[in-house]
């Protein structure tokens, strides 16, 4: 089950503050390996987990400066110049904190972590560093660590956002690929003979790589799930298959959402 926290943050410093807590406290797998930068402006921070089963180790880093969360992957760290493989765009790997106060809520385990924050002007962002659930053994993929972000400061996690990660067939030699992240909305019905009974169902955010020569559908982020034509409002609780997730609208005005979790409501 993965784990969960939730607050309010004074600004992004504190925020990765909080999250440092998160990963190495409440989750407990993670640790922290390095401090890039700890001052009034900006706190810079970086994280290795295992991960689970037979994938590599991961290593996150994560940013706080000038109303900006960045996050950074990477296949091997030892100081800020000495890494490898940095997954990392200033746009596409970045989410939106605001000036003021923020709102968060943490989810993840072992193998990832989301964060989405509401600022205080009432938008919502995400963003997400971690192990996609591949669809290649890890023989064909011993790395699939994944790092998304938010392009603007308007919570949508499909559309202009990237997926920044490595060639399944090439992680072991550090190659990097941005790729889109895509979803179709299926219909589920409950009643097979009764159109007007089909309701949308909750789908997974698919992950496939663009670049020529590496073309692939990789796999799955975990922790998140799109759904389409709700009526739900930002921060409902909906019980699934006996867990719970967290629903986020993408703005005021949409009924499109995102779930997250799975895990325990409260």
């Amino acid at each position: 089950m993965p784990y969960y926290d939730y607050g309010t943050a004074t600004d992004e410093q504190d925020l990765v503050g909080q999250l440092d807590t998160f990963l190495t406290s409440t989750i407990g797998t993670w640790v922290k390996i390095d401090t890039v930068t700890d001052d009034a402006t900006t706190k810079d921070l970086v994280f290795r987990s295992p991960g689970g089963g037979d994938y590599r180790q991961i290593y996150l880093r994560f940013r706080g400066n000038s109303n900006y969360v960045y996050i950074y992957g990477y296949s091997g760290w030892i100081s800020s110049g000495d890494n490898d493989g940095e997954l990392y765009s200033s746009i596409y790997t970045r989410v939106g904190t605001g000036s003021g106060s923020i709102n968060y809520w943490f989810f993840g385990d072992i193998n990832y972590v989301w964060i989405v924050l509401e600022d205080s002007g009432g938008n919502y962002t995400a963003g997400h560093g971690g192990l996609l659930d591949s669809y290649h053994s890890p023989t064909e993929d011993d790395l699939p660590l994944a790092v998304v972000g938010c392009v603007n400061n308007t919570y949508s996690m499909t559309g202009t956002n990237r997926t920044y990660m490595y060639s399944a067939l090439a992680s072991g030699t550090n190659i990097m690929h941005k790729a889109y992240n895509t979803h179709t909305p299926l219909l589920a019905y409950g009643d097979p003979s009764d159109r007007n009974a089909a309701v949308e169902a909750h789908t997974p955010f698919i992950i496939y790589n663009d670049v020529v020569g590496h073309k692939e559908v990789r796999g799955e982020l975990r922790g998140a799930l799109y759904f389409s034509g709700t009526s739900f409002s930002s921060g409902d609780w909906v019980t699934i298959s006996g867990t719970d997730m967290r629903y986020f609208v993408r703005s005021i005005s949409a009924t499109n959402c995102e779930a997250f979790g799975p895990t325990v409501s409260g």
